[in-house]
């Protein structure tokens, strides 16, 4: 009786305890936004006794399921605090996103909470934006006193693109199409290009384009000659279905489509499509028998002749009218180019600076191929032929069939050249089988009595660049700087006046033409940008990158 008596003593003090746990509040936190220049008033005063540092901090992207997708996915930060004695004066934590400031305040007394192995807080409130970069950092409060040793962690995070699954509902994205599906179609009829797709009911305008890639790498269609284009505009989401102008090889073939939305207007993503040419044979029309027209068709009587000729007649004129109206918008377009057009072949080399510098000189080939009626051979775009050829052998076919050979130079062009004064008689530039710049230097001292250095351009980035920059061997050259002498460059490349030249930066321009300029204008800004920033700094190269499209 005493051992029962005994027993059941201990489970209701077991019971007591357990009830005494239960009624122990959750641990909690809420955060709210802070004026950033505002210290915490923790801050002011000392302490006898401080929390530990956090004991881990992480930072993710998530979608908040309590929030719509167009209001895109938010920064899950999440910490652990230490489960040490210092515990019980923890009061709250400071986060700090980019500059912005949040105190996470804990809404009990750890010493009067249930215990837990480990401690984990969140916060979901902010939202993040595409491509953007965020450095998150955690304090614990109260701080150390001062001239104690600040605990703070810190966490930095990239968020993805549009391309994203987690972005492409953002409402940033979707003003720039990441939504939009087009389902393009496109094939070969009667001669012509038959295609059709959905535009988006956030563009009202698109400029549709036929493109011949038959010299060019996959993928890369700034390359491809024009056949035609033409704008249109829509009023509603119903797919549309319009024509356009094919080439005799359908297999080298590709559909482009700009999309005008609010978010990016004339910069938007731009959508290309092969084009089908499976049925070709099955929509060419049968030839006729001349025997099976004179047994099958009755003769015509005088009247019916009459009639013939009228509708021949209008749509003879019908014929004409469309072709002098083509022309006339041809000639006033500024992208309107093929290979018959093309009245000048130029090389274009270029020191292996950097990526910034790299992305201006392929801005100045596609001003030069698709707004000045030149074709440019660049070895960006030629990657095919030279691994077939090799580099030298490419190089010496350029050399002996264009009219110019374009040499585009920077500041550190002399570093290239390992004396400032070489004598050109028995000097050569130590050049590698990958670098084209040194080797074109070599080929012009081997030939420079051969060689009539009119063929030879030499462009810079820069308005204030000066010839002593130049090896001795480029001095004699022609020196123009972009852009204060871009019109006088396309002139000596055709050989016209400034005043007529097809690269006038005047009014009266058409919006490619406008487009195309603004395009290299940026990118030789982004490289003189980069090249002011370098000055106070020792001279470093930034690795070249494959310049590609990102389509």
């Amino acid at each position: 009786m005493t051992g029962t008596l005994k027993h059941l003593t201990i489970y209701s003090l077991l019971q007591l305890l357990s009830a005494e746990v239960t009624r122990l509040p959750q641990q909690g936190v809420k955060c709210v936004e802070q004026d950033h220049g505002t210290p915490p008033a923790e801050w002011l005063k000392e302490h006898a006794l401080t929390p530990s540092d956090l004991r881990d901090l992480t930072v993710t992207v998530f979608q908040n399921e309590h929030l719509p997708k167009s209001t895109g996915p938010s920064l899950n930060i999440s910490w652990s605090v230490s489960t040490d004695g210092s515990l019980q004066f923890l009061k709250a934590t400071i986060i700090n996103i980019n500059g912005k400031q949040f105190r996470c305040n804990y809404l009990h007394p750890f010493n009067e909470c249930s215990s837990q192995d480990q401690w984990w807080f969140h916060f979901t409130d902010y939202i993040a934006k595409p491509e953007s970069e965020y450095l998150v950092s955690a304090l614990n409060i109260p701080p150390p006193n001062i001239k104690g040793e600040e605990p703070k962690k810190h966490r930095r995070i990239k968020t993805p693109s549009c391309n994203d699954e987690r972005m492409k509902h953002h409402r940033y994205c979707v003003e720039r199409g990441s939504t939009w599906e087009p389902d393009i179609h496109a094939i070969i009829r009667y001669g012509q290009i038959e295609m059709s797709f959905i535009p988006s009911r956030l563009s009202k305008t698109y400029s549709i384009a036929s493109l011949n890639c038959k010299d060019c790498l996959e993928n890369v269609p700034y390359c491809c000659l024009l056949i035609d284009e033409y704008d249109i505009s829509v009023e509603n989401d119903s797919r549309i279905s319009t024509r356009i102008t094919a080439s005799e090889d359908c297999k080298s073939m590709l559909i482009e489509i700009i999309p005008y939305f609010d978010g990016c207007k004339s910069d938007c993503r731009r959508l290309y499509e092969k084009v089908d040419c499976s049925q070709i044979e099955e929509t060419t029309p049968m030839p006729v028998k001349i025997s099976d027209i004179e047994e099958t068709t009755p003769k015509p009587d005088i009247g019916n002749i009459y009639i013939t000729v009228i509708i021949i007649s209008i749509g003879l004129f019908a014929v004409l009218v469309s072709g002098i109206y083509i022309w006339y918008r041809h000639s006033r377009s500024g992208r309107s180019f093929d290979s018959s057009t093309a009245t000048v072949t130029v090389l274009i080399v270029y020191p292996p600076e950097n990526h910034i510098f790299q992305k201006a000189v392929v801005s100045f080939a596609e001003f030069l191929q698709l707004h000045c009626k030149c074709r440019v051979s660049i070895d960006a775009w030629q990657g095919q032929k030279i691994a077939e050829l090799g580099l030298v052998p490419w190089l010496a076919k350029q050399k002996e069939t264009v009219d110019k050979i374009v040499v585009i130079c920077t500041n550190t062009v002399s570093s290239h050249w390992p004396s400032s004064n070489p004598d050109l008689s028995n000097h050569a530039v130590p050049a590698s089988v990958d670098d084209l710049f040194t080797l074109t230097l070599n080929m012009l001292i081997s030939g420079m009595k051969h060689t009539d250095l009119r063929q030879y351009l030499i462009v810079c980035f820069d308005n204030d660049f000066s010839k002593k920059h130049l090896p001795a061997v480029l001095k004699p050259c022609q020196l123009y700087r972009l852009m204060k002498d871009l019109e006088s460059f396309c002139a000596n490349l055709h050989g016209t006046s400034p005043k007529r030249t097809c690269c006038q930066m005047g009014p009266g321009r058409s919006p490619y033409t406008k487009e195309m300029t603004t395009k290299l204008k940026d990118a030789i800004y982004e490289f003189q940008k980069w090249e002011a920033s370098q000055i106070n700094f020792k001279s470093q190269r930034i690795p070249l990158i494959k310049i590609t499209t990102d389509f």
